[in-house]
């Protein structure tokens, strides 16, 4: 099996400054890869577009790694080294882009650096290992403590724990009892692809403009308008109470030239039916979406990055039924 290898940063790679982690620079875990191989597995290291602190992800350096990956020579199978804090946003950009590469590409991170005794880091690396000399799956897949998560629906739910991270299958989405979503995210279901995007190099792409709002009894509205009054972003992502409700004044005070897209603050599909606070949002003035905001704001700063706008014609879900851009088969 040729295993490719990309190394974009983050904490598994860090190395020990006085200063803190430096998670930025070579830490050396393409070498302690190497010496854990399994049988038949050679790895192939690749120079990968970006080296940074995750902190400092912005989403115009995300397609660049993917088109490392299609472009590269072709592996048997991807390992890509990332960090935690902002893996929920590269992992649905880039299952988003190599919807159709035909191999398993498995997101590896940690908590802790490879070469520290007790990494988890490491046990990902060892997991990953074991996953590709047995049946990983294809396509983009988070390892993660034990854990083979699905990239869409990702959240980091702690920075203090070894096993931060937990993905929730959309088909678990409509559970109507938290034992039932509690099972999904023990076994997530397989993943569909989506088609892969024309993606353009060209001088007129737009900056990603999303502004991702997280509802409050202490959110002012008068406070709002002033902020966003004289430039709106193009996109305004909404983290609401329970299955979606929010104050309906707040809605006032957004600028009406923006988008706006309803996710709700905790784990399930929306259910704005079930409240008259919340019916009269189906009036199609907010889009909603029974996804996590981190994927929602992945995905609408990738579109609009990209000079694509599809996720304004999509009803709630189709993003993942039927996928966002036209068919092509490179960038």
């Amino acid at each position: 099996m040729n295993l490719g290898l990309l190394v974009t940063g983050g904490t598994l790679d860090s190395r020990a400054t006085e200063a803190g982690l430096d998670a930025g620079g070579e830490g050396g875990v393409g070498d302690f890869l190497g010496t854990i191989l399994r049988p038949g597995q050679r790895l192939h290291v690749h120079a990968a577009p970006w080296r940074i602190d995750s902190s400092q992800l912005e989403t115009r350096m995300i397609p660049a790694l993917a088109q490392a990956l299609l472009q590269a020579p072709p592996m048997d199978a991807w390992i890509v080294v990332a960090g935690t804090d902002t893996l929920s946003w590269l992992a649905p950009a880039l299952w988003l882009l190599l919807g159709t590469l035909p191999c398993p590409v498995l997101l590896v991170s940690g908590m802790k650096p490879w070469w520290d005794e007790a990494s988890d880091g490491a046990a990902n690396l060892h997991q990953a290992l074991d996953l590709l000399a047995s049946d990983a799956p294809q396509g983009v897949r988070i390892v993660s403590s034990g854990r083979l998560l699905v990239p869409y629906h990702l959240r980091k739910l702690s920075h203090r724990v070894d096993d931060p991270f937990r993905s929730l299958p959309v088909t678990a989405l409509d559970g109507s009892t938290l034992q039932s979503m509690l099972t999904a995210l023990q076994s997530p279901a397989p993943l569909p692809y989506l088609l892969p995007p024309a993606h353009r190099s060209t001088p007129d792409r737009r900056v990603p403009s999303v502004l991702w709002l997280s509802v409050h009894p202490g959110m002012d509205s008068a406070v709002l308008t002033t902020m966003l009054r004289n430039q709106p972003p193009r996109h305004i992502v909404l983290s609401g109470y329970s299955g979606g409700t929010l104050p309906l004044a707040l809605l006032e005070s957004l600028p009406p030239d923006s988008l706006l897209h309803l996710t709700s603050q905790q784990w399930g599909a929306l259910d704005l039916e079930a409240y008259a606070a919340s019916a009269s949002l189906r009036n199609g003035k907010v889009r909603a979406w029974s996804l996590c905001p981190e994927t929602v704001t992945s995905l609408l700063a990738l579109a609009d990055h990209l000079g694509h706008s599809p996720l304004e014609a999509l009803t709630p879900l189709e993003v993942l039924q039927a996928g966002l851009f036209p068919a092509r088969s490179t960038f």
